[in-house]
């Protein structure tokens, strides 16, 4: 009978009346319906393995085992507790790759002496953590980083490698927020990145519409409603922008000066509609980068970096038109921000 053994990465096949171990990463994939079940092997030489060489040219690879079957059940049980140990194996073995990958970075050191650590709560991280249970956290600033933790995870953002901060409130958006944009990448749960941002909704994305009776304008409950809103909002616009200062205090400190750290904020009355990756977005510049902060991928571009940048489809009659973005390192690709609106 075949036999996936998940504490050791294993399929056990019977052949020839023996239990042949294989390794889950051999198997390419698996294929199964009512009573046959195909196990298709990484063969070198492959269109998908093309660069692994024939070390031994006399070596004969397994490249597919056939197995029939009448118990069904089994057939699709096994297919897929072979998938799903296949799908496990590979993340770890990419999260794995991408962590060797990380520059090491010092510890973080706590706040001690009983005093008690700058913090904001009930705060979401994006990229989230992964696992479907998401939770709110809180952000601390201790001695030389920052400390994002819920109840199960934690991040570290140390200010010696913080690049670019920026504090966004929440005024034709959803959302008020801290944004770090990073020198080199840390893993937030499983994923690298080198964007982190804690953020806040101030209000519900989803209303519901449906179940309450017509109101109109001068409706007093909707009146107080809205109030009600537009003051958690401007409460959780103070209470960003007070840490934010905080903070910009602390970096002010001769042990920061060389870092030279500063809260930045986007120039809202600048901003500009653009296409950056695949959807538009408000671009919006700060005093030092370029920024959209609202959807992910998120886009900061440090205008330090830039060469040069080149206005493409500029015409009369045009509605809008295309900016390419050339940097100072001719290493990195050319970026590029479409239907730009002419006005």
């Amino acid at each position: 009978m075949i036999t996936v053994d998940h504490k050791s990465d294993t399929v056990l096949l019977p052949i020839y009346g023996r239990m042949v171990p294989f390794n889950v990463t051999t198997i390419r994939t698996v294929l199964g319906n009512q009573n046959t079940i195909r196990v298709i092997f990484n063969v070198p030489g492959t269109p998908l393995n093309p660069n692994d060489s024939l070390k031994n040219k006399d070596a004969i690879y397994l490249k597919e085992v056939s197995f029939r079957t009448k118990d069904s059940r089994h057939s699709s049980d096994v297919v897929q507790q072979v998938k799903s140990l296949r799908r496990k194996v590979m993340a770890r073995e990419s999260e794995r790759a991408e962590r060797t990958s990380l520059v090491n970075q010092e510890k973080l050191q706590i706040v001690r002496n009983n005093s008690k650590p700058l913090s904001l709560s009930n705060l979401w991280i994006r990229p989230p953590f992964s696992g479907r249970k998401k939770n709110r956290g809180t952000l601390e600033a201790h001695v030389n980083g920052f400390r994002y933790s819920t109840t199960n995870e934690r991040v570290d953002v140390l200010f010696a490698n913080i690049k670019h901060a920026f504090f966004q409130p929440a005024e034709k958006e959803m959302t008020t927020l801290l944004h770090f944009h990073l020198h080199n990448h840390i893993m937030v749960g499983t994923k690298k990145t080198k964007d982190v941002q804690f953020y806040v909704e101030v209000m519900d994305v989803v209303q519901s519409l449906g179940g309450r009776r017509r109101s109109s304008a001068y409706d007093a409950d909707d009146i107080v409603e809205e109030q009600r809103e537009r003051d958690r909002k401007n409460k959780i616009n103070m209470d960003f922008n007070h840490f934010a200062n905080q903070v910009n205090d602390m970096w002010q400190l001769p042990q920061f000066a060389s870092l030279s750290l500063e809260f930045d904020q986007p120039l809202r009355e600048f901003g500009f509609n653009g296409v950056p990756h695949k959807t538009s977005t408000f671009i919006i510049p700060t005093s030092s980068c370029l920024v959209e902060l609202t959807e992910s991928p998120f886009l900061v571009v440090c205008l330090s970096e830039i060469e040069i940048v080149n206005l493409e489809r500029v015409g009369f009659g045009q509605k809008s038109f295309d900016m390419a973005i050339i940097f100072k390192d001719l290493k990195k690709d050319v970026l590029r921000v479409d239907s730009v609106p002419t006005s």
